[in-house]
């Protein structure tokens, strides 16, 4: 098992990255129509994907794998911070 300080050092070049992608995927002076929270509402991401199914199919496969990648990121911390209970 990691160090609480090696854990934590994963943590924070996760984050780094997570920023780093932020920064340079969302344009200048965007300004989200939802809020950070009513944007991850399960019901709200359902309906956005269906509607972005019909309008923008790259746009929802891009909503769908960010999901999926959000269920590896949980996967790995769970590995990380207890390596013998994970699966």
């Amino acid at each position: 098992m990691l160090s609480k300080a090696d854990l934590h050092d994963q943590f924070k070049q996760s984050e780094s990255l997570s920023r780093r992608a932020l920064d340079h995927c969302v344009p200048k002076g965007f300004k989200p129509t939802l809020g950070k929270h009513q944007a991850v509402n399960h019901e709200q991401m359902r309906r956005t994907i269906e509607k972005a199914a019909t309008e923008c199919p790259d746009a929802a496969a891009v909503i769908t794998w960010l999901l999926w990648h959000k269920v590896l990121d949980d996967q790995r911390m769970g590995f990380l911070s207890n390596p013998d209970e994970s699966t």
